[in-house]
């Protein structure tokens, strides 16, 4: 804080500010000691000087030199350096009074307002730092007036318009950064002309927006022969990456990311024998991977996913000693996965997903052991999970889901001491799930769904006190719920549907104090009504119920429950009556189930199926399965078995889907000593019996008249 008396500079202060807007030329004589005082005043009285964070003997009559951020020489203000000082408010435009200025940093505040173009007359300024501030409007073409200015940086403001070909005239700029502001247009080809330039920022602020600089990477920027980083990613650039990029030899960064660039990847990237970073992400290139990248001896970063290169990973990659992210996710690349990645002795993530990568997973990839992330989702990839892969001591994360993986999961996967997230979903994978994964103490996510999975589930993962999600439905899994996991304290989602499970809902899981979503749908839970302590769970939104043997109303405590989805149709439970349940239903926005009394009609996507008007579809089959599966339990039948397990959008809808769906129902109507429904057409012949609506909803009306029948 000031410490001495303020004296006459208090007068003066109220001169300057003002004369705020008043032209460099003003009432004190410029090019003197007064003068920069006057200027220091009045940028003072404009930027909260009363409220920064040091301000100490600002407006006394102590030498310049010795307020807080100010350097001299010879009693003229040489540098300003206010960084992170919470300075608010607009730059004055006295500020262009400083004349010997050399270096002005007031970085990392919250000034706001244009940026003066009186700043272009500090002739001797060196460095002008400006970034992290709400700094808006456009780039002062003046700017390009700073002929022996070495560093400019306006980065993360909020400045918009063009970047002006006028700042190619600073034949002295070392570092340009202009990134996270708002700037449109195209790249100035002038910027070519900046041959001391070893740094040029110009990337957007906003990945997702689409917007930002745009046309092509001019073919100047190859002159800037002493160009170290080149940061263009997040813009909406088009056309091809210029080759001559390749000439920059002194290049250790590259990025371009987060474009819309095109074509291949030039050979000529391969010459630039010091790039450590070279980010081509999230573009529109195609053609395959160069071998020649393999050359590039000190790359520490390889990103080129979200692309459309297509062709086999080069094995040549492996020759990457110092390699440590290797991102190539999203693209159309195929064959194997080369052995030769197993040399990458650096390597901490290695993100292959989203391609159509073929043949087993190499066990050479448990050579890695700095690993941290194995992402190798949604590939064709086969065979079994190696079990050598139970040696990555490092490993975070482990992505293996959708591929065609078989076999076991291996046990060795519960040494993973390290391991936050494995997901194993949509592959082939069958047998227990291992108890040995309850060991994975730092585990947040498991995710097995859709896999053949058999056997009950593991107390042992009520041991996994960190974890928030656990996903094990589309499986065989049977048994009771483990009481277990009730001990989940930190579970946010808890979903088991579409497997075999009995018994009763736990108890216990009344205690997921922090459960959002849970759906126990499509299983053989029964017994008991649905447990009151459910009512506990004051963080969840989703319930899902369905399509269980549950009986009985549903418990009162449901009511302190903010839901937003509770579905617990093709279930012999239901909603009591009174009215103050009601009120309470009628505030979910997603609702399906039976009031207790009335007849239960389900939940049907086409409430009325008309003859001649509503096409039969994919989905009116799943639904039709779910509720005879529901009178099948009621009576005490086993689920049925289908021809087609799975009914995707590409599986034709057929005679065998109905006349297997009048079969499990009438075996049910048999069990419980119902009436047995009668069809329009008894018999279905295959490719002579037109199938028609009136079939399928001949067969709902069945199941939901049996489904009432045994719930009463």
């Amino acid at each position: 804080m000031a410490t001495r008396k303020r004296g006459w500079w208090v007068v003066i202060g109220l001169l300057a500010v003002a004369s705020l807007s008043a032209p460099t030329g003003a009432a004190l004589a410029q090019g003197s000691v007064e003068s920069d005082r006057a200027a220091l005043v009045a940028f003072y009285h404009a930027t909260g000087g009363p409220r920064w964070i040091d301000n100490t003997n600002w407006l006394s009559d102590e030498p310049l030199s010795e307020w807080f951020g100010v350097r001299t020489e010879s009693g003229r203000v040489i540098r300003l350096d206010l960084t992170g000082n919470g300075l608010s408010g607009p730059i004055p435009l006295a500020l262009g009074n400083l004349s010997n200025l050399e270096r002005l940093s007031l970085r990392d505040n919250q000034l706001s307002g244009p940026i003066p173009i009186e700043l272009g007359n500090l002739a001797n300024l060196r460095w002008l730092r400006l970034g992290g501030n709400a700094l808006s409007g456009q780039i002062p073409r003046e700017l390009g007036n700073l002929v022996n200015l070495e560093g400019l940086e306006l980065w993360d403001n909020q400045l918009s318009g063009p970047i002006p070909t006028e700042l190619g005239n600073l034949a002295n700029l070392q570092s340009l950064d202009l990134g996270a502001n708002e700037l449109s247009g195209p790249i100035p080809s002038s910027l070519g002309n900046l041959s001391s330039l070893r740094e040029l920022a110009l990337n957007d602020q906003d990945f997702a927006d689409n917007e930002g600089l745009s046309g092509s990477i001019p073919v100047e920027l190859g002159r800037l022969t002493n160009l170290d980083y080149l940061a263009l990613w997040n813009n909406a650039l088009s056309g091809p990456i210029p080759s001559v990029l390749g000439d920059i030899g002194t290049l250790s960064t590259l990025g371009l990311g987060g474009n819309a660039l095109t074509g291949p990847i030039p050979t000529e990237l391969a010459q630039l024998a010091n790039l450590r970073n070279l980010e081509l992400d999230t573009n529109a290139l195609t053609g395959p991977i160069p071998t020649e990248l393999g050359n590039l001896a000190n790359l520490r970063s390889l990103w080129l996913g979200g692309n459309a290169l297509s062709g086999p990973i080069p094995t040549e990659l492996g020759n990457l000693a110092n390699l440590q992210h290797l991102n190539l996710w999203s693209n159309e690349l195929s064959g194997p996965i080369p052995t030769e990645l197993g040399n990458l002795a650096n390597l901490l993530f290695l993100d292959l997903p989203g391609n159509e990568l073929s043949g087993p997973i190499p066990t050479e990839l448990s050579k890695l052991a700095n690993l941290q992330s194995l992402l190798l989702s949604d590939n064709e990839l086969s065979g079994p999970i190696p079990t050598e892969l139970g040696n990555l001591a490092n490993l975070r994360s482990l992505w293996l889901g959708g591929n065609a993986l078989s076999g076991p999961i291996p046990t060795e996967l519960g040494n993973l001491a390290n391991l936050e997230s494995l997901t194993l979903r949509n592959n082939a994978l069958s047998g227990p799930v291992p108890s040995s994964l309850g060991n994975l103490a730092n585990l947040e996510s498991l995710t097995l769904r859709n896999n053949a999975l058999s056997g009950p589930i593991p107390t042992e993962l009520g041991n996994l006190a960190n974890l928030r999600s656990l996903w094990l439905s589309g499986n065989a899994l049977r048994g009771p719920i483990p009481t277990e996991l009730g001990n989940l304290a930190n579970l946010e989602q808890l979903l088991l549907s579409d497997n075999a499970l009995s018994g009763p809902i736990p108890t216990e899981l009344g205690n997921l104090a922090n459960l959002n979503w849970l759906a126990l749908s499509r299983n053989e839970l029964g017994g008991p009504p649905v447990p009151s302590s459910l009512g506990n769970l004051s963080n969840l939104r989703a319930l899902f119920l369905y399509a269980n043997p549950l009986a009985g109303p549903l418990p009162q405590s449901l009511t302190q429950l903010p839901l937003q989805t509770l579905w617990v149709h093709f279930t012999r439970t239901c909603t009591p009556a009174d009215p103050a349940f009601q009120a309470w239903v009628e505030t979910i926005e997603d609702f399906r189930g039976a009031t207790c009394g009335q007849a239960r009609t389900g939940s049907f996507t086409d409430v009325t199926l008309m003859p001649g008007e509503t096409g039969v579809r994919r989905i009116h089959v799943l639904e039709l399965r779910q509720l005879v599966n529901t009178v099948r339990a009621g009576c005490g039948l086993p689920r049925a078995a289908w021809t087609d397990r799975v009914i995707t959008s590409e599986t034709p809808i057929k005679a065998v889907h109905l006349t297997e769906l009048r079969t499990a129902l009438t075996q049910a109507y048999d069990a419980c000593s119902l009436q047995p429904p009668t069809y329009t057409d008894p018999a279905i012949v295959r490719g002579v019996t037109p199938i028609k609506a009136v079939h399928w909803a001949e067969l709902r009306d069945a199941g939901i008249r049996a489904l009432d029948a045994t719930t009463r």
